[in-house]
């Protein structure tokens, strides 16, 4: 039982033997008992918002980190855990982790030359697929494999690293043959006919470091080649240590290399909801919140000033002398009296042509200017009518309103969510869904009512109507069971719901407020070139209106 005092936490292993008396056989064993939960749940997205609802990155980059850990130090005591899947390592409340069901532990091993019989196919290194894991001797290296897996699915939302969208032909394979050939799905090779699916964020985000680890475990030939458990412990203390708060969401948290947020850029193929959205608290931003409900709702309610009309720039004076327009002819100076008289009058005729078209583009003028008068009256009541939207949405009272009914509206659904959660999938709860169909649907992430969607199960070969009708009508009935339990009024709750609703309200009317301003100031804009050209034709018809007069004395003269 030496064992078991020398890896500690690590693995749950028999302490002591139970028997009759000191010297008797022993009939039992004591076992210590580990208080958490298996690590599907935390790396499965809805399990992980019931079950650990503070979870955000760094705390799975911690559990990551602590898998590594243990099992590099199991490995150093010389001890192959066997078969790895997603149930049988245990995740503590804080981060810590302890290996279970020590059946297929090889333990003591000098040069490593046991078989273990036990495999889990999602989490079977390729070498061992095919039924091979009872002919081959289980090395540390095979640990290694299912270690990386599990890795994996706990940066990547619980998407298994061998499954993806198959761009091959023929029906999608099961993971067990895409591990056997090696089809890593986020590998980026030419020859491996998958794509990342629908609500996988990036392999980037984890940086090059770990991109370059999962490359190495998911594809090498050689198993001896394949990274250890303690090759992932400074990668993932390096990935712990340059991790960054995303500026939109306080529950993201993102490697610091990345130009933008993968969870926020991952949320539309989750419908738009947040993958950590039960990530602690959203931290307030506000000390007092009716002083900043009334500051939003006074910076929209204060209607910026606007003209009224247009003034029109004041058009130069008019040239009191005489200014012929472009000549027609040359007027000589010793011409007769009755051609000067034909030329002036000619002259007159043409001023009065081009004075007429001046006031015909002054009055096209006039009435453009009325026209942006009265857009930019409109403009400004859109301005009146949304401070008086403001006035009634920033109210404390109707926030907090709105805000409880939300909060209750959560509250219900985390509880439906959890009791979910709680009821697993089993054989003999669905009719034709057996052991290796469980198992299946277990390598998919699909172990709780709430994993099950129609669209996960569709996208997995083998399971057809009948099938995916009997998974949705068991989800059905598990969740026609649940019962409300009373729900306790934390008015910091809805406070802090309150300043979210506020901050998402004033963006909203901000957004709108800055719209109808930006036009009102091209439409002023406008205007104002409108107005330089009315001063414009407004001169040139006061100067004809001067070279009329001028005219007017050379006829008398010359009459």
């Amino acid at each position: 039982m030496g064992y078991s005092a020398e890896i500690g936490q690590d693995a749950a292993l028999p302490c002591l033997l139970v028997s009759e008396a000191p010297n008797s056989n022993p009939f039992g064993f004591v076992m210590q008992k580990v208080v958490g939960r298996e690590i599907h749940n935390l790396y499965g997205v809805s399990t992980r918002q019931a079950l650990f609802p503070r979870a955000d990155l760094r705390f799975l980059v911690e559990v990551a980190r602590n898998a590594a850990v243990s099992t590099d130090r199991l490995h150093k005591k010389r001890l192959v855990i066997g078969d790895i899947s997603g149930r049988n390592l245990m995740v503590r409340e804080n981060g810590t982790v302890c290996w279970i069901d020590a059946d297929s532990f090889l333990i003591g091993e000098l040069n490593f030359t046991a078989i273990c019989e036990l495999a889990t196919p999602e989490w079977t290194a390729p070498e061992l697929q095919e039924n091979r894991h009872s002919k081959s001797p289980r090395l540390p290296a095979h640990d290694a494999f299912g270690l990386a897996v599990l890795i994996f699915q706990l940066l990547m939302l619980g998407r298994h690293p061998f499954q993806g969208r198959f761009t091959g032909t023929g029906d999608t394979p099961e993971i067990p043959t895409s591990i056997s050939k090696r089809w890593y799905a986020h590998a980026g090779f030419p020859g491996i006919p998958f794509h990342r699916t629908i609500g996988t964020p990036l392999i980037e985000h984890v940086g090059d470091q770990l991109q370059g680890l999962f490359l190495k475990a998911f594809t090498t030939d050689d198993p001896l080649k394949r990274p250890t458990a303690s090759d992932w412990i400074p990668a993932l203390e390096n990935l712990a240590k340059n991790l960054c708060r995303c500026p939109q969401l306080a529950t993201h948290y993102h490697f610091r290399g990345l130009t933008k947020c993968p969870w926020c850029a991952v949320m539309p193929e989750f419908g738009h909801e947040d993958p950590f959205s039960g990530a602690g608290p959203i931290q307030a931003g506000f000390d007092d919140l009716e002083r900043e409900v009334a500051a939003a709702r006074n910076s929209l309610c204060a209607i910026p000033s606007y003209p009224n009309r247009i003034f029109a720039p004041a058009p130069a004076p008019a040239i009191r002398t005489w200014q012929p327009p472009k000549p027609i002819g040359l007027v000589g100076f010793f011409a007769p009296q009755t051609s000067r008289r034909k030329q002036t009058e000619d002259m007159k005729l043409q001023i009065e042509k081009q004075r007429s078209v001046a006031v015909q583009a002054l009055t096209r003028n006039l009435d453009l200017q009325r026209t942006l008068l009265q857009q930019i009256e409109s403009g400004c009541q859109n301005l009146t009518s949304l401070a008086q939207r403001a006035e009634s949405v920033f109210n404390v009272i109707s926030l907090r309103r709105s805000a409880k009914l939300e909060y209750e509206r959560k509250a219900v659904e985390q509880q439906r969510r959890n009791y979910l959660a709680r009821r697993r999938l089993k054989v003999g709860d669905v009719s034709g869904i057996g052991s290796v169909r469980v198992s299946q649907l277990n390598g998919h992430g699909i172990f709780t009512a709430a994993d099950i969607s129609r669209r996960a199960i569709m996208q997995l070969s083998g399971f057809g109507p009948a099938s995916v009708s009997g998974l949705l009508a068991w989800q059905t009935s598990v969740r026609m069971s649940f019962k409300q339990q009373p729900i306790p009024n934390d008015q910091g709750q809805i406070d802090l719901l309150v300043k979210e609703f506020l901050r998402s309200e004033k963006a909203r009317f901000d957004k709108e407020q800055r719209q109808f301003k930006t036009s009102i100031d091209a439409i002023i804009s406008k205007a104002t070139i409108v107005a330089g050209e009315a001063a414009k034709f407004q001169q040139e018809i006061d100067q004809a209106n001067v070279n009329l007069l001028a005219i007017e004395v050379t006829l008398k003269k010359l009459s």
